[in-house]
C-alpha cells in the first residue's frame, strides 16, 4: 500500500518537474495535463516499439540489439511530446529523455524508501516483458508443431518429461536374441551392452546444435527445468514445455544456465 503511493507521489513529482521543463523549452503546450497525455502516448508508442523489434529483428548481437532498440524507442515515443505539446525535435527528444530519468529516479528513491529490494523488483519487471514479448511472439508466428511420434506419446500416457525423441526408440529383437540359448553366452561376451537413452551433461557453446532435443537445465538459481529446445533467439534459449497436459513456451537466458544436459 506504501509502495504504491509512493510510487504515484514519484509520478506526480516527475510530470509537475517535466512540465515546467518543457515550459523552459519553450512548449506551446507544457500545462501539466498536456505533459501527462504526452508521457502516456510516449509510454505505449516505446512499448509497442519494443515488442516489434524483438519480433522482426533477429540474430544481432545483445548488445546491438539493445543499442538500436533503446534508440528507437528514444526517437519514436519522442513524436509524443513533438505533436502533443507542440514541440520542436530537439526539445521534444530532450524532454522525453529528461522524463525518463526523472521518472526512473524517483521510482527508486520510492521504492528505497519503502525498504523494498530494487533486484528483485527490476527481475520482476525485465521477466514480465520477456513473457510477454514471447506470448505476442507466439501469436504472430505461430508455435512450431510438435512432432507427431512425441504427440503419439503423450497421448499413450507417457509422462511429459520422460519423452523421447524418433531417435531414441525402443531397442528392437537383434541376431542374438534369435540364436539357441548355449550360443548366446559367447555372443554376449563379444556384443556391447545395450546403452540405455539418459540425460548427458554438454557444454552450454553447443546449444544451437540441439534444436529439437530433449533437455534438462539447472539455472544458476537451483532450478531445473525440462522442455524441448525450439530455438535459441538472441541470449535466450526457448524450450517448448509439456504443462498439466498441454504445452507452454519458456524463454531462458543462456547467463542464467548452470548445467546443461541433453537426452540421448
Amino acid at each position: 500500500m506504501y509502495l504504491t503511493l509512493s510510487l504515484l507521489v514519484a509520478v506526480a513529482v516527475t510530470l509537475f518537474v517535466v512540465s515546467k521543463f518543457a515550459k523552459m523549452l519553450l512548449a506551446k503546450r507544457p500545462n501539466l495535463e498536456w505533459i501527462t497525455l504526452a508521457s502516456i502516448v510516449s509510454a505505449v508508442i516505446a512499448v509497442a516499439t519494443y515488442i516489434t523489434l524483438n519480433l522482426f529483428v533477429t540474430g544481432l548481437e545483445p548488445m546491438t540489439m539493445l543499442g538500436i532498440t533503446f534508440s528507437a524507442m528514444i526517437l519514436l515515443s519522442s513524436i509524443a511530446f513533438k505533436i502533443i505539446n507542440k514541440m520542436s525535435w530537439g526539445a521534444a527528444i530532450a524532454t522525453n529523455v529528461a522524463n525518463i530519468v526523472i521518472m526512473l529516479a524517483t521510482s527508486i528513491a520510492a521504492i528505497v524508501i519503502n525498504g523494498e529490494p530494487l533486484n528483485k523488483i527490476v527481475n520482476s519487471i525485465a521477466h514480465t516483458a520477456k513473457t510477454n514479448t514471447m506470448m505476442v511472439s507466439s501469436m504472430v508466428h505461430g508455435s512450431k508443431e510438435i512432432e507427431p511420434a512425441v504427440a503419439n506419446k503423450t497421448d499413450a500416457g507417457i509422462p511429459d518429461e520422460e519423452v523421447m525423441d524418433d531417435n531414441e526408440s525402443e531397442p528392437t529383437f537383434t541376431e542374438l536374441e534369435l540364436l539357441p540359448k548355449g550360443a548366446i553366452t559367447e555372443a554376449e561376451k563379444k556384443q556391447k551392452p545395450y546403452a540405455v537413452p539418459k540425460y548427458h551433461v554438454v557444454s552450454i557453446d553447443e546449444i544451437k546444435t540441439l534444436i529439437g532435443k530433449s533437455l534438462k537445465i539447472q539455472t544458476t538459481k537451483g532450478s531445473v527445468i525440462r522442455g524441448f529446445l525450439q530455438q535459441v533467439n538472441g541470449g535466450d534459449a526457448i524450450l517448448d514445455r509439456r504443462i498439466n497436459g498441454g504445452t507452454a513456451i519458456t524463454p531462458i537466458a543462456l547467463s542464467a544456465i548452470k548445467k546443461l544436459e541433453v537426452y540421448r
